[in-house]
């Protein structure tokens, strides 16, 4: 014979889901954006050239030469060499490196909450680093791995705007 389910068994199920969804909130919502120094919604930096050097603050600027301008001042000094280092992959909306960019140092299990979900075209693998694109969330489904410095214009039909999580590897 099977047991009724108590309200103290159903009021711990429900604490867990809570905390669960607060705890993957959190940290989608650690995340914040600037574009130009003024904040903006992180779900909308897709749409500009940005950098997460500073994570989980990204810089988003409104032209490809202010992103690379401020990523150029970080270099002279060793500090900025270490964190133009972490850097593992570049971005772009569109093939041939077109379009917004963004560069990334961090593992996105949802790019979504950086408003690129299904939005990658062509990509560039730096710092000889390796990583996997997924085509779901937290690295779920399908995959397409990448690796030292490799330089892809087109991802290609079965990859084009596909894409919903990053991770280095």
């Amino acid at each position: 014979m099977r047991r009724p389910v108590t309200r103290p068994l159903v009021g711990m199920l429900c604490a867990v889901v809570l905390l669960s969804v607060l705890v993957g909130s959190a940290k989608a919502d650690s995340v914040r954006a600037d574009l130009d120094g003024k904040p903006i919604d992180s779900t909308e930096v897709g749409r500009y050239f940005c950098h997460d050097v500073d994570y989980p603050a990204i810089r988003c600027f409104r032209t490809a030469a202010r992103l690379e301008a401020a990523l150029a001042k970080a270099v002279p000094g060793s500090m900025g060499e270490a964190l133009l280092a972490t850097n593992y992959v570049v971005i772009y909306a569109d093939q041939t490196y077109g379009g917004a960019y963004a560069y990334l140092s961090q593992n996105y299990a949802n790019l979504g909450t950086i408003g690129w979900n299904d939005r990658i075209t062509s990509f560039k693998s730096l710092n000889g680093e390796t990583g996997r694109f997924y085509e779901h969330q937290n690295g779920g489904g399908a995959y397409y791995s990448f690796c030292c410095n490799q330089q892809v214009s087109n991802v290609g039909q079965t990859w084009n705007d596909r894409i919903t999580s990053v991770y280095r590897l």
